[in-house]
């Protein structure tokens, strides 16, 4: 179907007549008509307005829709695919390919600096790893200047931020960060639990006091203030005193390295091991959910009790990534002070 007859069949759907379309776009209803018959094509300076009144894309004003609709339904689904199983190689090749076949699509272009940002973690910090992330930052550059707002420069802006801060870039981390825009006063959750009643309603509450709990332990664990962490832990424990923590495991993992850290430094290593040995504990709860048995998990703990997590959905890197995680913890050099002790020995010995 050419460009005319996309254009009166879209005018009409919009109840126009040509000579209301040519009113609105300043030009004559012989051109519209024209344009319509096949004769000439409308000038480029009139695409963006005519797709703008006919309330379709451009792809759609050329006909295109169908098969770029589908391939990019082909692309979004492999790249949804490869957080399930957390094949970064796969990852990389259908950014790579949706990059190359869309040429400046902004968020392909995020989709392959995301996973080179991935990539990049996985050098030690050095030479390599510097290299990587300025091609990160590259990219993400390329999309700030594409995309005046919305959710895709967002997600750059993000990108540079945390790639700026494993450059110890921080000052100009910062200047980004600000970029960043605060959220709404009023959120979707507050709507949503202004209109659901019953069960709806008390599962949505919980599901809200859930993602507040996860706001908070963030704030607390990434201080190295033992007070701080220790008020982490509690909240957690207080949350869900039955023990099934679900993803609150990955969370006290985190939670117990920091403490075993100032615990380290302040000569305190037999409560240091025993941080390090619960921050095991819940590395192979977290693994086996994630991983190794895979599926729905319920909370049973009253504030959480109408909340199903299904590890299948969460967002995964590399299989085993967070006992990698803890293992790496291990050769920090804040952990010097406890490497001849034989329980901290017993602990490097499970990798």
């Amino acid at each position: 179907m050419n460009i005319g007859h996309m254009i009166r069949q879209h005018r009409k759907k919009c109840d126009l007549t040509q000579e209301k379309l040519a009113d609105y776009l300043c030009v004559s209803y012989q051109a519209v008509s024209k344009w319509e018959t096949g004769v000439s094509n409308p000038d480029l300076a009139l695409i963006g307005p005519l797709t703008k009144l006919l309330h379709i894309s451009a792809d759609e004003l050329f006909g295109l829709t169908a098969q770029t609709d589908a391939r990019r339904e082909e692309l979004e689904q492999a790249h949804l695919q490869t957080w399930h199983n957390g094949d970064l190689d796969a990852r990389l090749q259908v950014a790579e390919a949706a990059v190359s076949e869309y040429p400046g699509e902004p968020q392909y272009l995020n989709w392959l600096a995301d996973v080179m940002y991935y990539r990049a973690m996985e050098y030690a910090q050095g030479a390599q790893q510097t290299v990587e992330l300025e091609k990160v930052l590259e990219i993400y550059h390329r999309v700030l200047e594409d995309c005046a707002e919305g959710e895709v420069r967002n997600q750059a802006l993000s990108g540079i931020v945390y790639a700026l801060y494993m450059l110890f870039r921080r000052d100009e981390a910062k200047v980004y960060a600000e970029q960043y825009p605060k959220h709404n006063r009023v959120s979707r959750d507050d709507l949503l639990e202004c209109c659901l009643t019953g069960e709806e309603k008390t599962a949505h509450l919980q599901q809200m006091t859930l993602d507040r709990a996860e706001d908070l332990l963030k704030c607390l664990y990434l201080r190295d203030d033992l007070d701080e962490l220790s008020a982490a832990e509690q909240i957690v424990r207080i949350l869900v005193p039955d023990g099934n923590y679900l993803s609150f495991h990955g969370w006290l993992f985190h939670i117990m390295i920091q403490q075993a850290v100032p615990l380290t430094w302040q000569g305190k290593p037999d409560e240091a091991i025993a941080a390090l040995e619960r921050a095991y504990e819940h590395v192979t709860m977290y693994d086996r959910m994630f991983f190794e048995k895979p599926g729905p998990y319920k909370f049973t703990a009253p504030l959480f009790d109408r909340i199903e997590q299904d590890t299948t959905e969460w967002c995964k890197g590399t299989p085993g990534w967070l006992r990698e995680n803890f293992f790496e913890c291990l050769r920090r050099p804040s952990f010097d002070p406890l490497r001849e002790r034989e329980d901290f020995r017993r602990l490097v010995a499970l990798e």
